[in-house]
């Protein structure tokens, strides 16, 4: 025991017989900020309390597995004296066997509860787990939420074969705890762990300064800002309205600098006055407003023409390549009408025909046909123009199209993917280029640890069963990649971009407690692109991001699961250990053994793979959710990436057998 400093103590205590010797510990420091730290055995566990004055103990809510080596924690109190002691405590399955969620955990609601476990320190591998929650010190009894029975040992690891996410269905403080039985029904339980969970706190934003204001000419629209991150999140965007019209958002710090709408256009503040608000995304999706809008006069010049309704079709409409649908609008300009020269829609999508005028009075409607349209999902802007060129600020509509008549592409995947017993979907709809994604088959012949089923790619569906014939195979599409999927890769970096984006989405009627899918993610970034092109995926049940690897920290993607890269093809000269390569499956190494001679050809094509992981997602019986599958390219369009989904592996299950 060592002590620095006559204002405060620190005391270790032992409760097990095989530990003889004291808990060794060192502060550093003064009372008002300093650092704890002891040295800790395997298989043991440790507590932390904090006294005043030795009789009144406070739990601080450290609680941690042994590992071998020192732990540190840092404390800050202005009271004059503070005593700490350590509890050690020999029971080697409670504190390591559940590593998520940490105690006193605070967990957003769009985040769920994730759960991971270290197999390593059970007496036998398990043949189930159970989970179970409550309510925060209520006495109610424990109500299973999951049960696991999918294990695997790979490279000496052993690991639950897939994520746990817990969906809660109410902001609180739960307890939870997990069960591991073997096959002999012999039980270990873990040690009871509190989670807070409530929402996602939203960005504070204010706008601080903008153009000058009276002004007799137009000004560039172009503000200051401020903000304030409760939760520490990034921000990913920020997007500036004028008086409620959408006219923009800025991607990077200082945010109001540089404000680009849909289709690139940057705008002026020309003659009326504008009541400028801004709405601010932080990384976890949630969304503050300006209390109080920056207003600014302009006197003189030309007045911007409007869109002021779309009133058809609203909001959305889905129609068949080849039919054409009708556009209606009312428009005005505070010039007079007669300074309104015509009106425009074009799809913002590659493959999206040719822009559509109404060039005569009184400027109500237009008629836009799909015959040379990709199908898929496609943004339509519409704008006004005045003799002087000035336009309007865009008004926007989606617009689905389809192939044929009969089952949707979008249908034809979901059906393949979902067991149709215990899960029930609608809504289909498919957004990115068809001949990116489909249906496949003999998979396991191809290298696949799965069948049958559908995949997703960034590239040319034909081309996932390619045989490897090129390293680096790929065909960029240049459309545009997933916010959401960006914000997760990104790190909060403004200049990340994802493109090349596929999307399956769909409403799902989950008759159990506890939905499972099974994917596998494969990527021509493997290996020498580890660290450089991070391709990823997601899948979301209602915005809750579900497809992480196993531990439960990361989504999976090119950095979180790869094998030893040493040094860098490319040109970085670094090596980067081996993440997580027990979940990792290398073309030559793992897939070619697989496939028979005769099938080389037409083995799948991508550089590296992970194996085949189950999500579970435990949530609330007897409702619907949003399910989601989204997989883009990062920061180019090149090289493919695909998520394959297994056939019928989307179900539900009961998990209180």
């Amino acid at each position: 025991m060592k002590t620095l400093s006559t204002l405060f103590l620190s005391l270790a205590f032992a409760f097990h017989a095989a530990a003889q010797q004291p808990i060794e510990v060192e502060i550093v420091g003064d009372a008002d900020n300093h650092h704890l730290t002891w040295t800790t055995t395997q298989n043991f566990n440790y507590q932390v309390e904090a006294s005043p004055d030795l009789e009144n103990w406070i739990d601080t809510g450290i609680a941690e597995p042994g590992t071998g080596g020192p732990i540190t924690y840092g404390f800050i109190s202005n009271a004059p004296k503070w005593f700490y002691r350590i509890k050690e405590t020999e029971d080697p399955y409670n504190g390591a066997f559940l590593i998520l969620p940490f105690h006193n955990q605070e967990v957003a609601m769009i985040d769920g509860v994730c759960f991971s476990f270290d197999l390593h320190v059970l007496p036998d591998f398990p043949d189930r787990i159970r989970i179970y929650q409550r309510e925060y010190d209520s006495g109610d009894p424990w109500e299973q939420i999951g049960l696991i029975t999918e294990f695997a040992e790979r490279k000496d690891v052993k690991f639950v074969r897939g994520s746990v996410v817990w969906i809660p269905t109410t902001e609180g403080e739960y307890e939870v705890l997990a069960v591991a039985i073997d096959n002999q029904d012999n039980a270990v339980a873990s040690e009871t762990r509190r989670v807070i969970v409530g929402e996602n706190l939203p960005p504070e934003i204010t706008i601080t300064d903008g153009p000058p204001s009276p002004s007799a000419t137009a000004q560039a629209a172009v503000f200051e800002t401020s903000f304030v991150l409760p939760d520490n999140e990034p921000l990913t965007r920020v997007e500036f309205y004028d008086n409620g019209v959408l006219i923009g958002s800025d991607r990077s710090d200082p945010f109001g600098a540089d404000i680009v709408d849909l289709d690139g256009e940057r705008y002026s503040l020309l003659r009326g006055v504008h009541n400028i608000t801004a709405r601010a995304f932080n990384a976890r999706g949630a969304i503050g407003d300006t209390a109080v809008p920056f207003v600014v006069e302009i006197t003189g010049g030309n007045a911007r023409p409007s869109v002021d309704e779309i009133t058809s079709p609203i909001g959305s409409l889905i129609v068949q390549q080849g039919q054409t649908f009708a556009v209606s609008y009312s428009v005005s300009d505070a010039d007079g009408a007669n300074d309104l020269a015509r009106v425009e829609a074009k799809s913002l999508q590659e493959g999206g025909g040719s822009t559509v005028t109404d060039s005569s009075t009184p400027f109500s409607g237009l008629t836009m046909d799909t015959t040379d349209w990709q199908p898929g999902s496609h943004t339509i802007v519409v704008r006004a123009f005045d003799n002087s060129g000035a336009f309007s600020y865009p008004a926007t509509f989606t617009v689905f199209v389809q192939t044929a008549a009969g089952p949707t592409f979008a249908e034809q995947l979901v059906a393949n993917i979902v067991d149709g017993i215990t899960v029930a979907p609608s809504g289909e709809t498919f957004d990115g280029v068809e001949e990116s994604s489909g249906i496949i088959e003999e998979g396991i012949r191809f290298g696949l640890q799965m069948d049958e089923g559908i995949v997703l790619t960034t590239g040319l569906f034909s081309l996932w069963n390619n045989g490897n014939q090129f390293s680096d195979a790929g065909y960029p599409w240049y459309t545009p990649g997933d916010d959401r999927l960006r914000d997760r890769l990104s790190g909060g970096n403004p200049n990340y971009s994802t493109h090349d984006a596929a999307a399956l989405e769909f409403d799902l009627f989950c008759e159990n407690g506890q939905l499972e899918f099974e994917f596998q993610f494969g990527s021509e970034e493997y290996l020498k692109y580890v660290q450089l092109f991070n391709d990823g995926f997601l899948v979301t049940v209602d915005d809750v991001i579900v497809s992480l690897v196993p531990d439960g920290e990361d989504i999976a993607s090119v950095d979180s699961v790869h094998a030893y890269v040493s040094p860098l093809v490319h040109d970085k000269g670094m090596e980067i250990d081996a993440n997580r390569d027990h979940l990792y499956l290398d073309n030559n190494d793992d897939i070619v053994p697989t496939v028979s001679p005769e099938d080389l050809n037409n083995r799948v094509e991508y550089n590296g793979m992970t194996i085949k992981l189950r999500g579970h997602v435990l949530l609330e019986a007897g409702r619907s959710y949003k399910f989601r599958i989204v997989i883009a390219d990062a920061q180019d369009e090149f090289l493919d990436s695909a998520i394959f989904i297994a056939r019928d592996s989307i179900k539900t299950i009961n998990p209180q057998p």
